[in-house]
Order: C-alpha cells, then sequence, then structure tokens
C-alpha cells in the first residue's frame, strides 16, 4: 500500500522500456540469440571505431519522471553521441543481415528505443536532438542503412507512453497485492493432514522462507501434491518470491496439479496459474516447422496482442481452455500468446525444459531474473536422465550429408565452404580423439573447433534466410536444428562430457549434470524436488546437484504395509542368455497361473517389447476367466494411454494388461480401488547395455562409485518400484505383487522391497 504524501520510486531500462510498449506489427522467428549477440558487439566497436575523435561511444544516460506520487528512474546507454554541424546526433546501431529494403520486425521497438534517448537528452540539455537508426550487416562490405529524423512532439508522445507503462504497473501490482492477501489466508482444503503431511508442509515451508533447497522422497499416499503446493503458495503471498514454477515431467503431472488447484480455488480464481503446452499441441496452422512469413496468425500479431491480454487478464480462470479461446477470438498465434501471458502469470506449470534445457527454458525468467522463481519439481526420479540428454547432442553425418545434397545450387555454393568445415573439423577429431571403435581417447580434447565451425556454419545459414522466407521442406531447417544444438549443448561443457562415434552419428554425451543443475538451483529463490522413488536419496542428492544447504526429507507410507502383499519367483532366469523359446513358455506358464490364480484386473511389465511380444504371443488374446488380455502397442504416447486403460476403469471383470517398464504406463497413471489389484513384474528392469550406458559405469567407476550400480541398476529399481506403486494408491486399496527374476534377491532389492 501506498503512504499519502510518499513518493514511490521504481527503476526501468530503456531497452526494457522498449521492448514492452514499442513491439508492433508481425511476429518473427528471431532465432540464434548468442550468434547475434556476438555480431553486434562487433558491429557496436566496428561502427564506434570509425566514427574518429570527438565521437562519444557507450554514453550512460537517465532520467526521472514523476506521475501521481510515482517517480520513476529511466536509464540506458546510448550506442553513441556525435556532434554534427551545431546539434548533437544520437546513435543506435543494429545488427542486420537483411539485404532488402524491408524494415526488420524489431523496427517499432528500435524507433521507441532511440527516441526514449531523445527524450531523456532534452530532458537534461533542453534541445531535441537528431537521432539515427543504422541497420548494419556483420559483413563490413556490405552497406548500412541509415534512417534519421527529429522526432516531432516527443514530451507528449514519451509522457503518453510512460503513463501506459505506469497504467500496466499499477493494474499488475493491485492484482498481486489482493492475490497476495488471499494467498496468505489460504487453507488446507480437506478435513485433515494425512500421516506426514504437516511434516513435509513445515518443510517446505522452511525451505522458501530460507531461499533453501529441499529433496523429498515420499511414497503415493502422502499427499505430495497439497503437501507441497500449500506452503509454496503461502510463500508466494508473503512475498518471498514473485513466480512460482511447477515442473512436471509428464503430462499427467500437470493434471494432477490442475486437480489440486481446483480444490484450493474452488469458487474463484486467486491467482493466475498458467499451463504450458508444446508448440505442436496449440498450433492451429498447418506446416512444419513454424512459419511466421505464412501465417495469418504471425501476421500483426503485435498490433493485436494488446487486446488480447486485456480480455485474458479479466478472465478468471488461465487453464488452456481459456487463453486458446482468447488466443482465438484475437487472431494470435496461440503459442506467442501463452508465452507473452507466462511473464504475467502468478503460477506456471510446464515441462521440466521449460525450466532447464538451455533450448527451451523461459528465458525472461530463468535467464533474466532466477532470482525471482521458486521451483517445485514432480517426478524428479527422471531429472538425472532428463538434465543429461538437455546437455548432450548429436551430428548425425550421413543425414548432415543427405541435407546439403538437398539444398538448391545457389545455396549449396553460397553455404558449401562453411558446412564442409564442419565435417572436415568432425574428421579431424575423430582421427585425433577417437579409437577405431569410436570412443573417447585417455586425454580426449573438447571439440571446440568442432563449436567454432558450427558456430560459422549458423552464421552463414543465418545470412542465407535473410533474402527469403524459409519453407518447411527447406533442407536448411534440419541442418541448423542440428547445429544449434550441438554448439548449445558445447556451450554448457561439463567435466563429464565425452565425444563419442556410433555408426555415422558424432555425439557429444553429457554423463553426469549434477554440476551443471548445481548452477542452475544457485540461481533461483527456493526449490523443492520430490517423487517417490529417489533411490537411494544419497546418491540421487549427487546425481542431481545439491546444493551445500540443500535439506533432505524421507516420509514413510502412510499405508499398512501388508496391504500389499509381494511375491518372488525365482525359479524362471532372465539373464539374456537364458532367452529363448523355453523360457518364454515357462514365463507365458507361470504368468498364466498368476492371473488365474487371482482373477482380477493385472498389469504385467516386461524389461521390452521383443520380450513382451514372445510372451504375449504364448497367452490367450480373450479368456471367459481371465478376460480380454491387452497388448501395449509400440509408440503409445501418454495421451493414448488413457484410451488403453479403460476398460480397467469400466469393466466389471478381470482384464489384464500386458506393458513395458519405463513407458507410458509405467507411471502417472491413476487406478484406484478395484480399477487395478495386482502387478506382475517381470526382470529388474535394467536399461539395455549400450555405448552411453557403458561410458556412464566407466565415467562413475573413475569417480570412485560402483559404476554398474549407478548406470544400469539404480535406474532398473527405480522402474520396478515405479511399476508395483500402481497398485496402492489409496487407503482402501487392497493388492498383490508378483517379481519374476532370481536377480531380486540383490541386497540392494531387498532393501526396498519386502517379499511376503
Amino acid at each position: 500500500m501506498q503512504n499519502a504524501g510518499v513518493m514511490q520510486s521504481r527503476k526501468i531500462s530503456v531497452t526494457e522500456l522498449s521492448r514492452i510498449m514499442g513491439r508492433q506489427g508481425d511476429l518473427g522467428r528471431r532465432h540464434f540469440s548468442l550468434i547475434r549477440g556476438v555480431e553486434g558487439i562487433r558491429v557496436h566497436q566496428r561502427m564506434q571505431k570509425d566514427r574518429g575523435e570527438g565521437y562519444r561511444a557507450e554514453v550512460s544516460v537517465k532520467t526521472t519522471w514523476a506521475l501521481e506520487g510515482e517517480q520513476v528512474e529511466i536509464f540506458g546507454r546510448m550506442d553513441g553521441l556525435a556532434l554534427e554541424g551545431e546539434g548533437y546526433v544520437i546513435e543506435e546501431f543494429k545488427t542486420s543481415r537483411d539485404y532488402t529494403e524491408r524494415l526488420p520486425l524489431d523496427h517499432g521497438m528500435h524507433v521507441l528505443q532511440a527516441e526514449l534517448y531523445a527524450w531523456i537528452w532534452w530532458k537534461s540539455e533542453g534541445v531535441i536532438p537528431k537521432v539515427r537508426l543504422e541497420y548494419v550487416n556483420p559483413d563490413p562490405h556490405q552497406p548500412t542503412r541509415k534512417i534519421e529524423w527529429v522526432p516531432e512532439s516527443l514530451d507528449q508522445r514519451m509522457e503518453e507512453i510512460c503513463t501506459r507503462w505506469m497504467s500496466l504497473c499499477l493494474a499488475q501490482e493491485a492484482w498481486i497485492s489482493d492475490r497476495n492477501q488471499r494467498l496468505q489466508a489460504l487453507q488446507f482444503p480437506f478435513a485433515e493432514m494425512r500421516p506426514g503431511q504437516e511434516q513435509l508442509v513445515a518443510s517446505v515451508k522452511e525451505t522458501f522462507t530460507t531461499k533453501g533447497q529441499l529433496f523429498v522422497q515420499a511414497p503415493t499416499g502422502i499427499g505430495k501434491t497439497m503437501g507441497v503446493l500449500l506452503p509454496a503458495l503461502q510463500a508466494l503471498g508473503e512475498g518471498e518470491y514473485q513466480t512460482l514454477v511447477v515442473a512436471t515431467c509428464r503430462n499427467t503431472g500437470k493434471r494432477i496439479f490442475e486437480e489440486a488447484f481446483g480444490h484450493l480455488f474452488p469458487a474463484e480464481a486467486g491467482l493466475r496459474v498458467l499451463t504450458l503446452l508444446a508448440r505442436d499441441r496449440v498450433c492451429t496452422q498447418v506446416g512444419s516447422p513454424c512459419t511466421c512469413e505464412d501465417c495469418p496468425l504471425a501476421k500483426g500479431f503485435y498490433d493485436r496482442l494488446p487486446e488480447g491480454l486485456i480480455e485474458l487478464r479479466q478472465q478468471k480462470f488461465w487453464n488452456a481452455e481459456t487463453w486458446q479461446a482468447v488466443a482465438a477470438r484475437h487472431q494470435l498465434c496461440p503459442f506467442a500468446f501463452m508465452m507473452h501471458a507466462a511473464r504475467e502469470a502468478d503460477v506456471i506449470i510446464g515441462d521440466l525444459n521449460y525450466a532447464l534445457d538451455p533450448s527451451a527454458r523461459l528465458e525472461f525468467l530463468f535467464g533474466e531474473r532466477p532470482e525471482t522463481v521458486g521451483l517445485l519439481i514432480d517426478e524428479a526420479h527422471h531429472l538425472p536422465e532428463r538434465s543429461r540428454a538437455m546437455i548432450s547432442a548429436n551430428l548425425d553425418l550421413r543425414k548432415f550429408q543427405e541435407q546439403l545434397k538437398k539444398l538448391t545450387p545457389e545455396m549449396r555454393q553460397l553455404l558449401h565452404k562453411d558446412l564442409q568445415r564442419v565435417l572436415r573439423e568432425v574428421r579431424t577429431y575423430q582421427k585425433l580423439y577417437l579409437t577405431e571403435e569410436g570412443l573417447p581417447k585417455p586425454g580426449a580434447d573438447s571439440p571446440d573447433q568442432i563449436a567454432r565451425a558450427c558456430t560459422r556454419a549458423l552464421e552463414a545459414l543465418d545470412e542465407s534466410f535473410a533474402d527469403g522466407v524459409r519453407q518447411g521442406d527447406d533442407p536448411r531447417n534440419d541442418l541448423y536444428q542440428m547445429l544449434n544444438e550441438f554448439r548449445q549443448s558445447t556451450q554448457q561443457v561439463q567435466p563429464s562430457h565425452v565425444c563419442t562415434r556410433e555408426g555415422t552419428v558424432f555425439c557429444h554425451l553429457c554423463l553426469d549434470a549434477s554440476a551443471w543443475l548445481m548452477k542452475r538451483w544457485d540461481s533461483l529463490s527456493a526449490v523443492v524436488i520430490f517423487s517417490g522413488t529417489l533411490l537411494p536419496l544419497d546418491v540421487f542428492l549427487k546425481q542431481s546437484g545439491a546444493l551445500e544447504r540443500a535439506t533432505q526429507l524421507e516420509l514413510q507410507s502412510p499405508y499398512n504395509s501388508h496391504f500389499f502383499k509381494v511375491a518372488l519367483e525365482e525359479e524362471i532366469p532372465l539373464v539374456w542368455k537364458a532367452r529363448g523359446p523355453e523360457l518364454y513358455e515357462r514365463l507365458a506358464q507361470r504368468i498364466m497361473a498368476e492371473l488365474t490364480a487371482h482373477a482380477v484386473k493385472t498389469l504385467v511389465f516386461f524389461p521390452s517389447y521383443a520380450l513382451m511380444d514372445e510372451v504375449a504371443a504364448r497367452l490367450p488374446k480373450d479368456d471367459i476367466w481371465l478376460g480380454p488380455i491387452l497388448v501395449q502397442p509400440r509408440g503409445l504416447q501418454e495421451e493414448a494411454a488413457d484410451a488403453f486403460l479403460k476398460p480397467f476403469r469400466e469393466s466389471q471383470g478381470p482384464v489384464t494388461g500386458l506393458a513395458v517398464l519405463g513407458g507410458a504406463l509405467n507411471e502417472g497413471i491413476d487406478l484406484p480401488g478395484e480399477a487395478l489389484e495386482s502387478v506382475i513384474v517381470v526382470s529388474i528392469g535394467l536399461p539395455g547395455i549400450s555405448r552411453e550406458r557403458e561410458l556412464m559405469r566407466k565415467w562413475y567407476e573413475d569417480q570412485g562409485e560402483e559404476g554398474f550400480v549407478m548406470a544400469y541398476t539404480l535406474p532398473g529399481l527405480v522402474r520396478v518400484l515405479q511399476a508395483m506403486g500402481r497398485v496402492i494408491r489409496g487407503p482402501r486399496d487392497r493388492g498383490t505383487g508378483l517379481l519374476i527374476d532370481p536377480r531380486f534377491r540383490h541386497p540392494l532389492y531387498q532393501k526396498y522391497i519386502e517379499f511376503r
């Protein structure tokens, strides 16, 4: 609240004010900002150096502006200030590869930036200067484009812009003030807390209050979702941070949190909760990749955006249906509209990529102001694998050469030198640092020369796009994406990164992302990482980059262990050398015996599609006593999992589903009560032996760890426990489990699985 008679103060940069208030015209694909940033620095230095004596470069300026008890400091740094004749000229340099006379998509923002500098200069010196925008090609041999003018009605227009910006700020702050009051009064929405839930709530609240990091292992039934969400929202209401991001690893996790918000705010919206969706799920236009130049929803996007945001702010709920409907009414690209709405959201629910992946994260939060973000990570047992993948990349050399052949003769002539340099640097690296089998030699160096070649090739590709529209089938798109991903991976290099080659694929692999993750966590306000299977927790903390100030919490299941009886079948060996028709027949007979003994709804999990198919071929497809036996199709996605499981929810009799460990049915599905009463797990679920897993094993052994356990055993254990966790979902659930593999007698498995 403002105190009467007290001037409130705030600051904003010219660049930020221009970005907010100066966007206009079409939406465009502004790609590869890292390269453009480097190019921009080079261009600025070159242009400033050429100006000669008396020229002032990088001139810092600021002014204050007041309105109704609000005082704003507007500050910035002009690219250049030149004295020409009797007057001054303010210069702004912008990098552009466009050889045509069309204005760049950001021109409106550039004009506002230049005129804001002119306004600040006028308020200081009392004279309106000339302004000059100069679009400069990185190639010094190409001509520049100059746009010069003396701003008219400068004071009036800048006052209007600042007043509109202030109105947006005050409206957002009024919303936050009301929101905080509601959140501070937020109460637990159910009659009582479950055992362990009160401890969870207290630990999460302390984590957000102390700007800490908390790792929580809590089995099904604790009420993890509400246990972490309620205290996080209360801390948001108390001003401990500004934006809550809920990162999930599966779409089912998003739905669970959306339901939790429904319990907390059953009557009306108490805060703006925005669920992020992937571009291909919301795009209403045909074509891939996105071609903004042809899309009617991209043309004039920024002209229609303000009205779209005004309507969205008036909505009680910001769920996906709401913001997509608003985008449709205003003819706005739904994905871009979603991203602009995210800047004003109180809570953002989205895939883990939006929080961590360098190519997908919300840069306005995690790049510009991470200290204002509170982060919840659900299903965190995926974190080590997902984070490794985020900073790994491949160069498929065969695909690379195929795309080269598809280039038009004109493009091939323009790009041939730089693209061939990438291939040449890869061959040189392989000769120097890889064995004939493609494995890294001792002391292998980082692929710096390949990264530099990728950068130059990307610059050339960027330049090749300047004169024309990118088509969906343009081979340059695939080349650009491949090179960009590889270059980004090399920008995130970690001690565990290695290069290898499998066939024609050159790989830059991260084997352990813990050091990279630690830097991400340290920049945030608070982080809570939770799952039912962070096993063993001390190992998970190492793999997930736990900070020194991190705390951990392990909660016991609230249900009686006798509710879920687990048996072991140790007479059927599942090692690879035992596989064959005889084993498949024995497995089928043992599974049939278990299904016949219980005759309930059952899921049977296999380590691979191949083994599942062999057993399925020996089972009846339908049985009078056992009911239908369903087989998980290859490539089953989460969205299709509900349809597959429909008979489990609706059938009055037994149903059996054959599924794959680690697939869409292994976790994130909810079949309470009699919808699922039994689970059978075939084998200990080890990942298949691969080049990458073997490199991981060796890496961990070199670090003094048990390499096989880290690379194979623990991922398998998590898959098994997730599969078993499908049965007991509530206090009234009862069920059985059967594990088929003598290796389950290993002490590591027996530590976490009680056989009865």
